[in-house]
């Protein structure tokens, strides 16, 4: 992990810590994040993320691709099974410090204007919350009756699965638990595997109505690490009856799927109904 500049941290006397996930190759990407630092007075620290193309068997033991394989036709490719790996490394250097809370950034992330009062304030002001997204789509739509009319930043929760992992703030506990999770067993997309087990282990996981991060790539961009182009093709069949069989099972599965995750959307609500609490 490197601290990219050396300035008074104004965060350090709440527990935050910032880090950013970087490929080593994508050196304009870090340049970026450095100056965004710069400009905006916090204090990153870089999370070298893990390259897909060489990662080893022993590496994603925890891949359950027999579980994958039961909802999609393709496997994860390694570029995918690489962004979600850097995101679990995130989780495991952050308990290996000090902080109470820590914020993850992807390198394609736009720190806003006025983010540093914002986030002190959702720190001081709210509490209840296991993770916070500070990124999501402006389409989706959200519950907002969750907060004060007159709060500063307001959370709500997601009536849409909140893709992309731009940015989010993590409690110590959250990111234990999640840890605890991937390194026994994943089979989704970083994004789709994160909102499972938040909602499906009860984590009271809002978003911020207004984002208070923006990021440079569109939602139907996919970041460096992420890149698709070796995920692995369906194999081919033989025999007609056993592909119609297989598909027609593969579909099963994943309508039983879509619905296990609405019912685990609602008990998301109702977890942070319960727990989330403004001061």
């Amino acid at each position: 992990m490197d601290n990219m500049n050396e300035q008074k941290d104004p965060l350090a006397d709440l527990g935050v810590i910032l880090y950013y996930i970087n490929l080593d190759r994508d050196t304009a990407r870090r340049d970026d994040m450095e100056q965004q630092a710069r400009e905006q007075g916090v204090v990153l620290h870089r999370i070298p993320g893990v390259f897909g193309a060489a990662l080893t068997p022993e590496d994603i033991s925890a891949y359950d691709d027999k579980r994958r394989r039961k909802l999609s036709t393709v496997s994860l490719g390694k570029g995918e099974l690489g962004c979600l790996l850097s995101h679990v490394k995130s989780f495991r250097t952050f308990l290996e410090s000090d902080a109470k809370y820590a914020v993850i950034f992807e390198d394609d992330a736009i720190i806003l204007p006025g983010f540093t009062d914002k986030l002190r304030y959702l720190i001081e002001h709210t509490s209840g919350w296991g993770y916070v997204k500070l990124y999501s789509d402006p389409t989706k739509m959200y519950e907002t009756d969750l907060s004060p009319k007159d709060a500063k930043v307001k959370l709500a929760f997601h009536k849409k699965l909140p893709w992309k992992a731009v940015a989010y703030m993590i409690t110590r506990e959250t990111a234990q638990t999640l840890l605890n999770l991937f390194n026994k067993s994943y089979w989704l997309p970083y994004d789709a595997q994160l909102a499972y087990f938040m909602m499906r282990y009860d984590i009271p996981a809002p978003g911020v109505v207004e984002n208070i991060v923006s990021t440079r790539n569109p939602f139907n961009e996919q970041s460096t690490i992420n890149e698709m182009e070796d995920r692995r093709a369906p194999n081919s069949c033989s025999q007609k009856r056993g592909c119609m069989c297989r598909n027609l099972i593969r579909y099963l599965n994943y309508r039983w799927h879509t619905w296990a995750m609405s019912y685990l959307k609602l008990r998301g609500r109702r977890a942070l109904r319960k727990n989330l609490q403004y001061h």
